[in-house]
């Protein structure tokens, strides 16, 4: 069953929702993607649609996202460098020093 819950919403709307379907929210799985930009995005930034600065700020963020529930955050690879091996660094900076600090 599909639940349409407002992004902005709250996890008690979400339970909410989950009572009205008769589904216990704890047996849904949530997933979650943002443009990641580490750094300054410059002006490829999307208000309200990306994560960026320095690894506190994507910290912190992927953090209010666990504390909303979601159990896993994609990352699309495209704003993480132009060639193979930048975006293959860019993940190897992501999963040494940023994702040890993620709930």
């Amino acid at each position: 069953q599909f639940l349409r819950v407002d992004r902005r919403g709250s996890p008690e709307q979400f339970a909410a929702a989950c009572e009205r379907v008769d589904r216990d929210p704890d047996t849904v799985r949530r997933s979650a993607q943002a443009l990641v930009f580490l750094g300054d995005p410059g002006q490829f930034l999307t208000p309200g649609r990306s994560l960026h600065g320095g690894d506190q700020a994507i910290i912190d963020a992927l953090n209010r996202y666990a504390e909303l529930g979601v159990h896993e955050f994609a990352i699309p690879d495209f704003t993480l460098g132009e060639s193979r091996s930048e975006r293959l660094d860019a993940y190897a900076h992501v999963a040494e020093r940023i994702l040890p600090h993620v709930a």
